[in-house]
């Protein structure tokens, strides 16, 4: 704020102090000094040049109204050093002055204006501003506010002149000037307060749940009366002159509230700080459109896990997401039956409950309600035999439950509507069709006939109905019997007829070739029997009669290497004599 020193009279060097007001304030904070200035002390002149003799009627609150804005200092970050007195003084001493304003009347557009000058017209109003900057002093010492390390901003000083019902007699230039032969003078006093355990200079961490102790302390208690603690306006501590706590066990509604340090006698000595709490995070499954969403609001707004997880009926996974990287979106499907299921979220900021449990999971399950739906995994052609029985089987998505079943006969023979009353409605679980996993429930509509006639293998159409609407499906029943044989089974036929005719025509030669391999290795051997019989027969014959004539050994002795070349032969075959003939013909020799 600000202190207006002026000399009562030059001639005297003497002043007048009309009092020192002291205010309080607290070491670190921001504080506003203010001097006021009083209405009785501005006079204003008119005059045609730039230095006005004559006075204004101020009385006259019709023509003109005086507005004054005090002096403001600023002074932030407040340390030790910042005590002292302040005080400002013009530098003509008698007058806080000299700043003209001129005044010009035009019935037209005025040119050429200068920020000293303001232009209007007869019979309007004019505000006239008169700024004036003032020397600032501390402790008998000028500032030089204009540094930024002094931290310190001085608001100007204006005096508003505000004239209506303009005639061409108010044309000219003003001056408004400050007359005082007062000292106003502030002095400022800093005590030193701090909150301990701050995570910084404004903020106390704590956590759901644990107790927490919020202390604020002063080092000398220089200025205090006594401490206490606020929060949001409401005392919840005294203490001392030196320390005032609290201890609670924080929740999440005490998240961001403002705790403040108060002198009970002195407010201006004040310091405050935030208690940011951690906490787990609630969570809330919002469906918006196609979009899934887990909102969470824990403190820290950090989730690990982050996932969201579209779950069956009967609690199979049908698709997860990791909501840090990408959303969850409900693609556009054939029928809304297939978001059925339960939506699970599973989410983590690392701080746990008050249980302990440091994982927190939220369900929510969705279950459509619509007309039903047949699934896709119906068949259009039924395929039957005339003359059997024949039970056909529908699944149906539907929610509420099946009500009426007709079936319209569409083919050579049509009919209206015909309900079946010959049907059962059973449970069923269908198909998600994305993952192909059975997973919703349903219902199977299953029909019988008897026995099919002619009449029956031709086009239907049948309607299910429940509450909520209809849905149609095309079927036709079809006898095995008529099926033609396409070309593509003519084919495959025909092809199966060659590689069978080939596979036959290869075992056959295989077969053959084998029989005749082992007939011919047969006769082979025969032939070496044969042989090797033959020249023992002949070689007996010889050696019997030799021994008639008496000239066996010289038979044998003899041979011409033709014939013994056979005897291993020969000798081979000894083993096949007769016993009693090999003992005779060792007695002849």
């Amino acid at each position: 704020m600000l202190s207006v020193f002026m000399y009562y009279a030059i001639e005297d060097k003497s002043t007048l102090i009309e009092s020192v007001k002291t205010v309080y304030t607290t070491e670190g904070s921001t504080s506003i000094l203010t001097f006021p200035i009083n209405k009785e002390t501005i006079k204003c002149r008119l005059g045609s040049s730039r230095h006005p003799n004559f006075g204004i009627n101020q009385n006259d609150n019709r023509k003109y109204q005086i507005r004054i804005n005090d002096l403001k200092l600023q002074i932030y970050n407040i340390t030790k050093g910042d005590e002292g007195i302040y005080w400002t003084n013009s530098q003509r001493g008698l007058h806080v002055c000299c700043r003209y304003v001129q005044l010009k009347i035009s019935n037209g557009s005025c040119s050429n204006l200068t920020s000293e000058t303001t232009c209007t017209n007869e019979g309007s109003s004019a505000m006239l501003i008169f700024i004036y900057d003032l020397d600032l002093y501390h402790n008998n010492k000028k500032m030089d506010i204009t540094k930024l390390a002094n931290k310190r901003i001085l608001d100007n000083f204006t005096i508003n002149l505000q004239i209506n019902n303009i005639t061409a007699e108010d044309e000219g230039f003003y001056e408004c000037t400050a007359i005082s032969s007062r000292l106003y003078m502030i002095r400022q006093n800093a005590a030193k307060i701090r909150f301990i355990h701050q995570f910084n200079t404004r903020t106390i961490l704590a956590q759901e749940g644990k107790e927490t102790t919020i202390i604020c302390f002063s080092d000398s208690g220089q200025y205090i009366t006594e401490l206490q603690l606020d929060a949001n306006g409401t005392t919840i501590a005294t203490g001392d002159n030196h320390t005032v706590f609290f201890s609670f066990a924080p929740d999440r509604t005490h998240h961001l509230t403002t705790y403040t340090c108060i002198d009970s006698k002195r407010p201006s000595i004040n310091t405050n700080a935030l208690l940011r709490v951690n906490y787990s995070p609630d969570i809330n499954i919002r469906i918006t459109g196609e979009l899934i969403d887990c909102e969470c609001d824990g403190v820290p707004k950090v989730y690990n896990p982050y996932r969201l997880d579209h779950l069956s009926e009967f609690g199979e996974l049908i698709h997860s997401v990791n909501l840090n990287n990408e959303k969850f979106i409900l693609h556009h499907k054939s029928y809304q039956y297939q978001y059925n299921g339960e939506y699970r979220c599973t989410v983590s900021n690392g701080i746990p409950v008050v249980s302990g449990q440091v994982i927190q999971i939220k369900s929510k399950t969705v279950k459509y309600e619509g007309p039903p739906v047949f699934a896709l995994e119906n068949r259009n052609a039924k395929f039957w035999e005339q003359g059997q029985s024949f039970t056909m089987t529908f699944k149906v998505y539907s929610n509420p439950t099946v009500k009426n079943v007709f079936i319209y006969k569409l083919g050579h023979k049509q009919t209206e509507a015909n309900e079946i009353t010959n049907y059962t409605v059973l449970n069923s679980t269908l198909l998600y069709t994305e993952v192909d996993l059975a997973g919703i429930k349903g219902y199977a509509i299953v029909i019988d006939r008897e026995v099919l006639v002619n009449d029956d293998f031709q086009s239907y159409r049948i309607t299910v109905s429940n509450q909520l609407g209809a849905s149609d499906y095309h079927f036709e029943i079809i006898n095995v019997a008529n099926l033609p044989v396409s070309r593509e089974k003519m084919a495959y036929f025909i092809l199966s007829c060659c590689v069978t005719g080939v596979l036959l025509i290869t075992v056959a030669f295989v077969f053959t070739c084998s029989c005749v391999t082992r007939q011919k290795t047969k006769t082979r051997r025969e032939l070496t029997t044969s042989e090797a019989r033959s020249s023992y027969t002949y070689d007996y014959a010889l050696s019997v009669s030799y021994q008639a004539t008496g000239n066996s050994v010289t038979v044998n002795t003899n041979r011409n290497p033709v014939q013994s070349s056979t005897l291993p032969c020969k000798s081979s075959m000894s083993n096949d004599l007769d016993p009693n003939i090999y003992q005779n013909i060792e007695k002849n020799n």
